[in-house]
């Protein structure tokens, strides 16, 4: 049987039989009433709590939940959305996995129960994906680029912080807290420290996909960037009830309105060309 006590999961193990009661009391391990006695013992090595009947064949055990696997799934998550977009630029370049990607992060911070664990969530999917999307820099040594991916990945684990905190709010105001606060994120990579480090943006995937391309002389890239957060958070919404239907129709429309728009009227190259240089600095 599972159990909550002290705001921790438990999962229990019975066997034998015992007449009583389980009450809590102020102590961590609780206490049981009825006509049993009952030895309890605390390996603080293993972090195994034991509650044993003297009477033969009767034992209750259990052991904290923090040894079950399924607590590994938003770590999971977290790093296969960190590889979806990283998918999505260069040299794999597949555009719409932009719209796809965040939708595990937001998974996995709107599950796990403690602010340190959103917050390494949110440092590992950095480090993954600007780790994988910035390796060219180290040919100019690991010097440059160790710093550089972590405080890439420094930015996101304060957004999944935020994210988190607000996870309990209702569903429209987390979805906007979750798009608002993305686009600050990227409005800050973009010009912090040093003048600012925007690669990553996710509005150039989403922007960049053939068929929505054209559209992009509306909104721009930052534009994208909303959209496809938007979506994201959306769909991590309807996963959790099919009653937050809304924002995830209403963010489809968009899309796809921007892609019809884009397609009838997209801008063409007919001036006369010129040649340019272009020099990184």
């Amino acid at each position: 049987m599972i159990g909550r006590r002290h705001g921790v999961e438990l999962a229990f193990v019975l066997r034998g039989h015992a007449l009583g009661e389980a009450v809590p009391d102020n102590r961590t391990t609780g206490a049981r009433r009825g006509n049993s006695n009952f030895e309890v013992i605390h390996d603080r090595e293993t972090r195994r709590l034991e509650i044993r009947d003297p009477r033969p064949e009767t034992h209750i055990s259990y052991l904290p939940s923090h040894y079950s696997p399924a607590l590994m799934l938003p770590y999971l998550a977290a790093f296969a959305s960190a590889l979806l977009m990283w998918a999505a630029f260069p040299p794999l370049d597949i555009g719409p996995l932009a719209f796809v990607a965040p939708i595990p992060l937001f998974w996995a911070l709107r599950r796990v129960e403690r602010g340190f664990e959103a917050v390494s969530i949110g440092f590992l999917w950095g480090t993954v994906f600007f780790g994988m999307l910035l390796y060219w820099i180290t040919i100019l040594g690991f010097i440059a680029w160790v710093p550089l991916v972590l405080l890439m990945a420094a930015y996101y684990a304060a957004y999944s912080l935020l994210v988190w905190l607000f996870r309990l709010w209702p569903a429209w105001r987390w979805w906007l807290i979750a798009i608002g606060g993305w686009a600050a994120i990227e409005f800050l990579r973009a010009r912090f420290p040093f003048g600012g480090f925007p690669w990553g943006n996710i509005g150039y995937a989403a922007g960049g996909f053939a068929p929505l391309l054209g559209s992009v002389q509306f909104v721009g890239p930052a534009g994208w960037t909303v959209i496809a957060v938007a979506f994201a958070a959306a769909a991590a919404l309807l996963i959790d009830s099919r009653e937050n239907w809304r924002q995830f129709v209403d963010t489809t429309v968009v899309i796809v309105l921007l892609g019809v728009v884009g397609a009838l009227f997209a801008p063409s190259a007919d001036g006369n060309p010129v040649r340019v240089a272009i020099v990184q600095g």
